[in-house]
């Protein structure tokens, strides 16, 4: 019985430490992506692309769910383009706390759709690949009127995006029975690259 006693404090400050350790790093990821807007890095350049923000990939308008489009200004296209999924453990981070890599991108010119998905521990996994699937199929549906070339399609994620970006590639070349993988099957899109 003392063992339970002395077990379930240390629990809950396991518990504790977890929250706090994962809340410091979202904090201090999102804090120095907001401080980065000011830098003159970060306006240089500028008028190189438009961004388009927070496009909703599904109906139920959820943050969550929504994508950013960077286009280059200055030509037509169409244009070569990278899918990028942010990492973070499945748990923290979103497109806005990466927008330094389309924003790097974008400037060598290319067509950027940068994702926003649903985390851990709101959801379960396979949340994350279904709403990267979503997302990934807004983009088929609409890559021709965003000016992106399907003969140019890179896929790119780091840490938990490249394993959501992994599933993509694995999903468009072989067909598998989840509904949401089918899905993208059925884009018949062939990145020719995967980052």
């Amino acid at each position: 019985m003392n063992d339970r006693l002395v077990e379930a404090p240390k629990s809950r400050i396991v518990q504790f430490r977890q929250w706090l350790g994962g809340s410091l790093i979202k904090w201090t990821l999102t804090g120095l992506s907001y401080a980065a807007r000011v830098s003159p890095s970060y306006w240089a350049g500028r008028d190189a692309f438009q961004r388009r923000a927070n496009v909703f990939y599904t109906e139920d308008k959820d943050p969550a769910r929504a994508l950013d489009v960077y286009t280059p200004t200055g030509s037509d296209g169409p244009f070569p383009v990278v899918f990028f999924v942010h990492g973070g453990g499945f748990r923290i981070c979103s497109k806005d706390t990466h927008w330094m890599m389309a924003h790097r991108l974008v400037k060598k010119g290319y067509l950027v759709v940068s994702i926003n998905y649903r985390l851990v521990p709101k959801v379960r996994y396979p949340s994350p690949a279904e709403d990267t699937a979503r997302a990934f199929q807004w983009f088929a549906e609409n890559l021709e009127g965003l000016r992106g070339n399907p003969n140019q399609l890179f896929l790119m994620g780091e840490s938990a995006g490249a394993n959501l970006v992994s599933m993509l590639q694995l999903c468009l070349n072989k067909e598998r029975s989840e509904p949401w993988a089918k899905g993208i099957f059925n884009t018949g899109l062939k990145p020719i690259g995967l980052i």
